[in-house]
């Protein structure tokens, strides 16, 4: 083995937070031990092949590890201005309120019990 931690040893090092939760608390601790006392990557593979959970997340981890770069393709369309929400304020001017979305109507001031009024769009 080189060097370098090979991948097979980056996945159990990264496994073994998450031991208790795949094969109960009682047996993460020796099965840690096992996979520290492994000589080789053969090895290692043996000790967590005996694990289903820990095999399946560690099969899945290998898998999303060595996944190539993904792209980020734009979305068609006029990227250009997002309108703002509406806005609405109290007339005594203790509150302003944001429609979080179409429709949702907007409640009383709070202080005065007085209807919100919708302000001036901004464009």
């Amino acid at each position: 083995m080189s060097n370098e931690e090979s991948s097979i040893r980056g996945a159990a090092a990264a496994v073994r937070p998450h031991l208790p939760e795949l094969i109960g608390t009682e047996s993460a601790g020796t099965f840690t031990a096992e996979l520290a006392a492994a000589p080789d990557d053969e090895s290692l593979i043996s000790v967590i092949s005996r694990q289903d959970r820990v095999r399946e997340w560690m099969s899945d981890y290998l898998e999303a590890v060595s996944a190539s770069e993904r792209d980020y393709t734009r979305l068609s369309g006029d990227p250009g201005f997002v309108r703002p929400s509406a806005t609405f304020t109290c007339p005594e001017g203790t509150l302003v309120w944001y429609r979080r979305f179409v429709g949702e109507r907007p409640p009383k001031c709070p202080v005065h019990d007085v209807d919100l009024v919708r302000t001036e769009e901004q464009p």
